[in-house]
C-alpha cells in the first residue's frame, strides 16, 4: 500500500493544483494509458 501512496503523491505533485480535478475527468483515459503501459512495457511511458 506504501509504494501505491507514494505514486499517488507524485501524481498529484506533477498535476499541481488541478491533480484532483485531472484524476476525476480523466480517470478512464488514465486507466487505459495504465493497461497500455503494463502491455507495452516502460518505454510506452516516454512517449505519454
Amino acid at each position: 500500500m506504501r509504494k501505491m501512496d507514494k505514486m499517488r503523491k507524485k501524481k498529484e505533485k506533477k498535476k499541481g493544483e488541478n491533480g484532483r480535478k485531472w484524476r476525476k475527468s480523466e480517470k478512464k483515459d488514465n486507466d487505459e494509458i495504465w493497461k497500455n503501459i503494463k502491455e507495452n512495457g516502460r518505454k510506452s511511458k516516454k512517449n505519454i
